[in-house]
């Protein structure tokens, strides 16, 4: 509901302040919501309230899955390898490049 998106947002607000994301495409069938979004910040805060804050700038393509159940979203899924990489929170295969 309403609480649980307000508590959602602050959450990413607390880790990246200046968070912008585009939905660039989203289809559905059945129960399940398909979402591909642009999504762009700079990480001054912890992740996740663990991670030290990186300081670093991303935009990441991601997708996100949504399970709708009795109107109300049930299950989220999403893609973030892209801003995990490019935050330096996770280094590629191989090491850092050189």
């Amino acid at each position: 509901g309403p609480e649980a998106m307000r508590e959602t947002a602050e959450w990413l607000l607390a880790q990246f302040p200046d968070m912008r994301m585009t939905i660039e495409a989203m289809v559905s069938e059945g129960d399940t919501v398909a979402v591909r979004v642009l999504s762009e910040g700079t990480n001054p805060g912890p992740l996740n309230g663990v991670v030290p804050p990186t300081g670093n700038r991303f935009s990441a393509c991601q997708s996100h899955w949504y399970r709708v159940a009795g109107g109300k979203l049930a299950e989220h899924w999403a893609t973030d390898l892209p801003a995990m990489l490019q935050l330096g929170v996770i280094q590629p295969p191989g090491g850092p490049p050189s």
